[in-house]
């Protein structure tokens, strides 16, 4: 799905990859990881930001809301 507002902010934790986006530049098929990087400590302030359908649509296509899911897998 596409969120409809501005901006949506999600807080990532290391360690927990649920969140998964279309990549529409390079048109590959399926969907991809969200990966954060292990460099930081702590992953302290670390956050996913996706623009929604009103900042696509006031910037004129500038900024393209992300299709994007969460993905629960049972161990």
């Amino acid at each position: 799905h596409q969120d409809m507002g501005l901006l949506t902010v999600i807080p990532r934790a290391l360690g927990a990859p649920a969140l998964e986006i279309v990549n529409w530049k390079s048109r590959a098929l399926g969907w991809q990881n969200v990966e954060m990087s292990n460099q930081m400590n702590d992953n302290e302030g670390v956050c996913v930001i996706f623009p929604g359908n009103l900042l696509e649509r006031l910037s004129n296509q500038f900024f393209v809301a992300t299709p994007h899911r969460v993905v629960v897998r049972l161990i």
